[in-house]
């Protein structure tokens, strides 16, 4: 699973590490505590995050083919 970390930064996971509910755009949360050997990550999907992140991108996308002639289609 390819995952895009805070400032872009690409990394490549493997699935099992994330909860079974994920989809593609979904927003996980990371918690660490502890150090060293002993650090424990914690991941959980931030369902009020990916509904955000997705009504962000639908404006976004909104605002594109409102400013593209003829909507974004082609001729």
């Amino acid at each position: 699973m390819v995952v895009r970390a805070d400032g872009g930064r690409r990394l490549d996971l493997p699935r099992w590490l994330f909860p079974d509910a994920l989809a593609e755009g979904d927003v996980v949360a990371v918690r660490r505590e502890g150090e060293g050997e002993l650090a424990r990550v914690e991941l959980r999907l931030d369902r009020a995050a990916t509904a955000a992140a997705r009504a962000e991108a639908a404006a976004l996308l909104g605002r594109l083919r409102r400013s593209e002639p003829g909507g974004g289609r082609a001729p």
